[in-house]
């Protein structure tokens, strides 16, 4: 078998693999087999920003550190932390996570941090239109 052919097939397979993983944590969620233990969490945030984001949604809502850590590797996950979790309060980690997107830093500056900062413009000015978005919100704001 041709090492191509070789990489496509075990692509295809973990692709099924990690459907199944998904598909079994969507179950544990839903039925509430999954609860507020250190262990459960730490599980959680193993498996990424998403399922981080999800556990701290359906589970566990105090803010913590640790998953605030994880879920910000991901721009919308540190945008919807900060709006769920930190109830719009700013916190370096979720912007950090929310300025790796132009339109989320936008988001983030309006509606968590409600000014510009330094992080979210340089984010926003990445893509033109988002940035003349930006400036025109704020300056209308003043």
């Amino acid at each position: 078998m041709s090492e191509e052919k070789l990489e496509e097939r075990l692509t295809t397979k973990e692709d099924v693999i990690l459907a199944r993983v998904e598909e079994k944590l969507d179950h544990a969620f839903e039925h509430r087999l999954i609860d507020k233990t250190d262990g459960c969490k730490e599980a959680c945030c193993e498996l990424g920003p998403d399922t981080a984001y999800k556990y701290c949604i359906l589970i566990d809502t105090s803010p913590d550190d640790k998953v605030r850590n994880v879920v910000s590797e991901d721009n919308v996950n540190a945008f919807s932390y900060a709006v769920h979790i930190d109830k719009g309060k700013p916190n370096d980690v979720t912007r950090t996570g929310a300025s790796k997107n132009p339109y989320t830093a936008y988001l983030y500056a309006r509606h968590i941090d409600d000014k510009i900062t330094e992080q979210t413009e340089i984010s926003a000015k990445r893509v033109p239109s988002v940035y003349q978005i930006y400036t025109k919100y704020f300056s209308e704001k003043k």
